[in-house]
This record gives structure tokens, C-alpha cells and sequence, in this order.
């Protein structure tokens, strides 16, 4: 996917907002700065976030959210397909967390 397809990315923490930034081949950029980007996002790769703001010691309520443009896929004539993601967790600093998502993958018979 274009990098210019993530859009509206807010993380908070305890229901703080943050500031974030993503790296991208050893450099940060903010996240309005997506849409200028020219490179590309393989969505099996993690899209990693660099934080700024320092986070209190203890378990924290981690939620990311942003827009995934699929430029290829329309949801009607000439408007791209666009889809909200939402992701909630409490995180523990150096414990190490199962995944919670459900596969996508699905055995057919």
C-alpha cells in the first residue's frame, strides 16, 4: 500500500492522545506528513510509531486508531475504499502479550 493511503492515525494512552511519529528507513515523520510520502507500506510489515512523550511505569490502555485507503478497491464510482481501524490493549512494559486478533485466514472445506 502507498504510505499516503494511512490517514487520521491518533494513539493514545489512558485515553491521553500522543504524539507520534513513524520511522521510515531511519528517519521519523509525523503522521499529516503520510500524504506526501512516495513510498510504500507492505501491510505484512509492522508500520512501526516512535513516541515522544515519556509513559508512566505499570500497565497502560494502548489504543491506535487510522484510515487504510485502498486506492484499487472503490465503495462506489470514483471514491476509493476506505477502512476504519481501531486497536485497544492494556500493555505491561516488558511482559510480552498473546495476540488477540482473530485470523483472518479461515479454513474452507
Amino acid at each position: 500500500m502507498p504510505l499516503s493511503s494511512v490517514s487520521d492515525l491518533v494513539v493514545s494512552i489512558d485515553g491521553s492522545p500522543r504524539t507520534v511519529a513513524v520511522a521510515l528507513a531511519g528517519r521519523t515523520v509525523p503522521p499529516d506528513r503520510l500524504a506526501d510520502e512516495t513510498g510504500w507500506w507492505f501491510i505484512q510489515d509492522r508500520l512501526a510509531l516512535v513516541g515522544t512523550d515519556p509513559v508512566e511505569p505499570g500497565p497502560r490502555e494502548v489504543a491506535v486508531s487510522f484510515v487504510l485507503m485502498v486506492p484499487y478497491l472503490h465503495s462506489g464510482p470514483g471514491v476509493p475504499l476506505s477502512l476504519p481501524v481501531e486497536v485497544t490493549h492494556t500493555l505491561e512494559p516488558g511482559a510480552l502479550a498473546e495476540p488477540t486478533v482473530p485470523p483472518v485466514v479461515r479454513d474452507v472445506l
